[in-house]
């Protein structure tokens, strides 16, 4: 009751909406609880492309790979790359060698011969004198033959060690080439598996999202409609008056009761 007692009224809205938007909002509600309820689809496809075949042969080839060591072989091995010290001999020092050594074995046999007759003519066979003098000629002979072949055979030994040194050299730069050739292929088949595996997973990255735009499009589709639902407005809306309403009064009315 109001000042004068008066009741005092108020007006009461009420909105309805047409059954074909009711009918709508329901199905739209219902297709949205069904939608959301619905478990997350799991991509079971592989996201990362495998090593190619070419890149796994390179990996196990890489890995096997052993650098070259510097060589322990000597010039004077004969039982290595470098085989016989004879087969670096220039065989021409032995055809001219012999020759040489022909003429001083005549002119010492000749000297030997010249002595044995003058000690023979001279009637002192066996004398002491000229067995000096033929053990000296003999010294002489051997000391030239000897000369002669050391230079010979020397000059030609030293021209086979410096053969026999170059070619150790290069065998060592060989096996460093054969192994730096093998490096260079090995990342040749390493570059041609990495395009490979990346065209792979170029696939592998569109199949994934296609797969994301279906179901970013479930909830796209999904959105759409249910703002198309929630952006049209087709109810009305009537007042009518009526008594004022109390909270306050109402309840302490309802307590009142409870004691009675």
């Amino acid at each position: 009751m109001g000042a004068g007692g008066k009741l005092q009224t108020t007006g009461i809205q009420e909105t309805t909406y047409p059954s074909w938007y009711t009918d709508a909002a329901k199905t739209a509600l219902g297709a949205a609880e069904s939608f959301f309820r619905q478990p997350t689809a799991a991509y079971t496809d592989p996201r990362v492309a495998a090593l190619s075949p070419m890149s796994q042969q390179a990996i196990t080839q890489m890995g096997s790979l052993t650098p070259p060591t510097p060589t322990t072989e000597r010039i004077v091995d004969e039982t290595g790359r470098l085989g016989a010290i004879s087969d670096y001999t220039n065989p021409y020092a032995r055809a001219a060698l012999d020759p040489a050594l022909r003429e001083m074995n005549t002119a010492a046999a000749q000297e030997r011969n010249r002595i044995a007759g003058q000690r023979q003519g001279m009637g002192g066979y066996g004398d002491a004198r000229h067995g000096v003098l033929e053990g000296t000629a003999n010294q002489r002979h051997e000391t030239a033959v000897g000369d002669v072949t050391g230079r010979t055979m020397g000059a030609a030994y030293d021209s086979a060690m410096g053969l026999r040194s170059a070619d150790l050299s290069r065998f060592s730069q060989q096996d460093q080439q054969a192994f730096q050739n093998t490096v260079t292929s090995i990342q040749a088949k390493l570059q041609a598996g990495q395009l490979t595996q990346q065209q792979a997973q170029n696939e592998l990255d569109a199949k994934y999202a296609e797969f994301m735009r279906v179901e970013q499009d479930k909830y796209d589709k999904m959105g759409t409609y249910m703002s198309s639902i929630g952006a049209i407005n087709p109810g009305s809306t009537t007042t009518t008056q009526g008594p004022r309403q109390y909270p306050l009064l109402q309840a302490l009315g309802s307590a009142a009761g409870a004691w009675f």
